[in-house]
C-alpha cells in the first residue's frame, strides 16, 4: 500500500470533503501523532456485561447469582474457554482466545469508571477524564496528543465525521466515515481547481484533497470488487488498521460501538448479547489483520461506561452496574492473564448488593497504559490527562518491557 501522506490528510480534508458520515454507522476518529506506538481506544456505548464477557465460573456465587446466564468450562462440558482456573472466556468471543495464549489479550476485571449509572453522565466521565466533567472542556485522549504531538500540525485529520468528547481539545482533530457519493464530473473538478487557482492555500488544499480521495478509493478498494460490500463496524476496524498501519498515517484512532445496553433479552450464548460479542472479536480481528508489521507497537483498548447488574432481571437481561471488564489487545500488551483484585460476588461485598464491586480504577488502567506505551511521566498524567488524578497510581505490568 502505498504510504499515505499526513499532511495531506489535514490540508485535503480542508480543500474538498470525499466523504461524509452515515447516520446509522459506526464511527471511526482518526487522529495521528509522530509516534511509532499505535493506540486504538475502543468505546463500548451502553455498558458491557463483564461478568458475560469474562465470567468467573468458579466463584461459589456465580451459579446461584447469574442463574440461567452462568455458562460453565469446556472441561465440565460447556461452553467457556477457560482462560485459568477461575474465569473463562464468552464462546462468542472465541476469536480471541488464541490471542490470549500468545500473550496479545489482557482482560481487566472489577474495573469501575464512576458510580454514577446514567450512560450520559458516566460516558462523559469517561471520556473526559474527571470526576466531574464540568470541570474541563477536553477529552483525556486530546490532552494525550497535546503532549505527545506537539506542536506538529499533521497530529490529527478531520475525514468528516463529528468528534466524540473523548478527542475534543485544543489539539488538531478530525474524523472518517465511510459513504458512497457519485464521482465528481471532471469538468467540475477543473472548474474548482480553476477557482483557486489564485489562492495559494485553498489550491494546495484542493491538490492534496484529489490526492487523498485518490489514496482512499484505493485503500478502501472503493472500486474494486469490494465496493458492493456493505459498510459494518468489522470493516470499519480493518479500515482504521490499514489507516494506522501506512507509514506516514494516524497513530491514535478512536473507534465506537453502541448497544451494549442489553436490559432485555441478553440471553446467555444467544439472544443480544452473543452478536455483540461475535461482532467485537471479528472486529478486533480484522483490526489486527493490516498491522502486522506494527503489532509489537499496537495497543488496543475497549472500554465501556459501567459494568451491569449480577443479577438477571425479569426481562432476561441486566441493568445498569459498576465493576466491569476492560479489554486490552495487541502485540504490546502482556496477555495471557486475567489482571484483577477480584472482589467476590457475595451479596456482602457487592456494591448496593447488586453490583459487582470495583477495585480497579479505569484511570488506573490507563494511566498505566499510556505511560508504558508513550513513555507519559507521572506529573503529566496526574495533572494534565487526568487532573487531580495523583491518588491513582498506574497499573503495572499491562505491556510488554
Amino acid at each position: 500500500m502505498t504510504p499515505i501522506d499526513r499532511r495531506a490528510f489535514l490540508h485535503g480534508s480542508a480543500g474538498l470533503s470525499i466523504s461524509a458520515a452515515l447516520a446509522t454507522m459506526p464511527g471511526l476518529t482518526l487522529a495521528r501523532a509522530p509516534v511509532s506506538q499505535r493506540l486504538v481506544v475502543l468505546m463500548l456505548r451502553g455498558g458491557m456485561d463483564g461478568l458475560a464477557a469474562v465470567a468467573p465460573y468458579a466463584d461459589l456465587n456465580f451459579k446461584r447469582i447469574r442463574g440461567p446466564f452462568a455458562l460453565t468450562p469446556r472441561s465440565d462440558g460447556g461452553s467457556l474457554f477457560e482462560l485459568d482456573e477461575f474465569f473463562g472466556l464468552h464462546p462468542a468471543l472465541a476469536p480471541l482466545y488464541g490471542a490470549y495464549e500468545e500473550g496479545h489479550f489482557l482482560p481487566v476485571h472489577a474495573v469501575g469508571v464512576s458510580p454514577n449509572r446514567s450512560h450520559f453522565r458516566a460516558q462523559d466521565v469517561l471520556e473526559r477524564g474527571v470526576p466531574d466533567p464540568n470541570d474541563v472542556a477536553d477529552g483525556w485522549l486530546n490532552r494525550v496528543l497535546q503532549k505527545v504531538a506537539g506542536s506538529d500540525p499533521g497530529a490529527a485529520v478531520t475525514m468528516g465525521r463529528a468528534i466524540p468528547k473523548i478527542l475534543r481539545g485544543p489539539a488538531l482533530v478530525g474524523s472518517w466515515a465511510p459513504v458512497r457519493l457519485p464521482p465528481a464530473p471532471a469538468d467540475f473538478l477543473e472548474a474548482v481547481r480553476a477557482n483557486y487557482s489564485g489562492d495559494a492555500l485553498l489550491a494546495t488544499a484542493l491538490s492534496q484533497g484529489l490526492r487523498l480521495r485518490a489514496e482512499t478509493a484505493r485503500l478502501l478498494d472503493a472500486e474494486s470488487e469490494q465496493a458492493g460490500k456493505q459498510w459494518n463496524f468489522v470493516r470499519v476496524a480493518e479500515t482504521a488498521g490499514a489507516f494506522l498501519a501506512a507509514s506516514e498515517g494516524p497513530r491514535i484512532a478512536v473507534l465506537q460501538r453502541g448497544g451494549w445496553d442489553t436490559h432485555a433479552g441478553q440471553g446467555a450464548v444467544g439472544g443480544r448479547i452473543g452478536p455483540l460479542f461475535t461482532e467485537l472479536a471479528q472486529a478486533l480481528v480484522a483490526l489486527r489483520g493490516p498491522l502486522q508489521a506494527v503489532w509489537d507497537k499496537t495497543v488496543v483498548v475497549a472500554i465501556t461506561e459501567f459494568g451491569r447488574t449480577m443479577m438477571v432481571n425479569g426481562s432476561g437481561g441486566t441493568d445498569h452496574g459498576s465493576g466491569g471488564a476492560v479489554f486490552l489487545y495487541g502485540g504490546a500488551v502482556a496477555g495471557g492473564k486475567v489482571m484483577t483484585d477480584w472482589p467476590g460476588l457475595a451479596r456482602g461485598v457487592s456494591r448496593s448488593g447488586a453490583d459487582l464491586t470495583p477495585t480497579v480504577e479505569v484511570w488506573a488502567v490507563l494511566k498505566g497504559l499510556l505511560r508504558d506505551h508513550f513513555g507519559m511521566d507521572g506529573n503529566t498524567l496526574d495533572e494534565f490527562v487526568f487532573p487531580d488524578s495523583r491518588n491513582t497510581k498506574p497499573l503495572d505490568g499491562l505491556l510488554r518491557r
